[in-house]
């Protein structure tokens, strides 16, 4: 593994949240949209890139949340909005992790929306359709396992990035995953 996406990290979100209120006077919104892919078969992935990704994709989003409500429901209100995808709702070979993580944020906020509402703090889960980004190309690529290669349809995780690259063009793949709010 050569490249790893860069986190704040739990401790920083109150510092941070306390220097925004006294630049801003109060924090009415909080956007997260953390998150970078990890591609490779289950069985390719290293344990310390899963964690990492786990780390960014899910916990950082969790921690985040957290702080924002601590900061929100002393002042009666506000809105948290988690940026999600298609993978929180389909899976795509040579993505399961990352689309473990994706469901995982959006059950989280699913159950949180729930506990935050009598504060009068509103979540809401954003799933934007397939767009053309360099997602895969800023992921990590896993390294292939031997007994792997020699499958009839090569690297799983090429083949997760043709889909996803794919499911940008509209009238291919992609039509199926439409964004909703």
């Amino acid at each position: 593994m050569t490249r790893r996406a860069r986190r704040i990290g739990f401790s920083k979100y109150p510092t941070m949240f306390d220097a925004a209120v006294k630049a801003l006077g109060r924090i009415n919104a909080v956007v997260s949209n953390a998150g970078y892919s990890l591609m490779g078969s289950a069985e390719e992935l290293e344990l310390d890139a899963m964690r990492h990704l786990v780390e960014t994709n899910l916990l950082d989003s969790i921690q985040l949340a957290r702080t924002a409500v601590a900061h929100m429901r002393p002042l009666g209100g506000g809105r948290l909005i988690q940026i999600s995808g298609g993978a929180g709702q389909s899976a795509f070979p040579g993505l399961s992790l990352y689309c473990a993580t994706k469901r995982g944020i959006e059950g989280f906020y699913e159950a949180l929306s729930q506990e935050v509402a009598g504060f009068g703090i509103v979540t809401t889960q954003v799933e934007p359709g397939a767009i053309r980004t360099d997602f895969c190309r800023a992921g990590v690529l896993s390294p292939e396992l031997e007994c792997l290669s020699q499958r009839p349809s090569g690297h799983v995780a090429a083949d997760g990035e043709k889909r996803l690259r794919r499911a940008g063009r509209p009238g291919k793949d992609g039509e199926r995953y439409r964004g909703h709010v």
